[in-house]
């Protein structure tokens, strides 16, 4: 017979993990975004450096971790942001264009010498930071099971 109250106790760790994670995983972003805000530039124009640095002002304000729970557990995690972070990400905009990962002018804009490049803020944190997750909760749920089943070595 599986204990009730162990199962609770093994919930709520998981919820603790999954939201520890989540909070430090939005803690990152934002760190990443100011980063990007700061990095040197390679064109001398204030107006387009003041624009960019307000953008991703913006951008770290408006990052923010979300946790869906079903049965009293959270069962799902998710990022939101500015639509401009998918911008930043990719590296297009005003007149440039993504096509099979390169990024391309295609109309002339004001920011002549300005060349767009992906700026990878978000992904590549997520490639490093969902295994650590992985192995925090398998690592719980493997307790669980052990605790649920009442598994001794004797």
């Amino acid at each position: 017979m599986i204990n009730n109250n162990n199962y609770m106790q093994s919930a709520e760790k998981i919820n603790q993990i999954a939201r520890a994670w989540k909070n430090e995983t939005t803690r990152i972003l934002i760190r990443n975004v100011a980063t990007l805000a700061t990095s040197g530039r390679e064109f001398d124009y204030t107006n387009i450096r003041t624009r960019v640095s307000h953008s991703t002002s913006k951008l770290q304000s408006n990052i923010r971790g979300h946790e869906h729970k079903q049965y009293g557990q959270i069962d799902k995690l998710s990022f939101s942001f500015l639509k401009h972070g998918v911008f930043l990400q990719k590296g297009v905009g005003r007149g440039y264009r993504s096509k099979n990962g390169r990024v391309y002018k295609v109309s002339p804009s004001r920011t002549t010498g300005f060349n767009r490049s992906p700026k990878d803020w978000f992904n590549s944190t997520l490639d490093n930071r969902v295994p650590i997750l992985a192995d925090k909760l398998g690592e719980e749920m493997a307790n669980a099971v052990v605790k649920a089943t009442n598994a001794k070595i004797k």
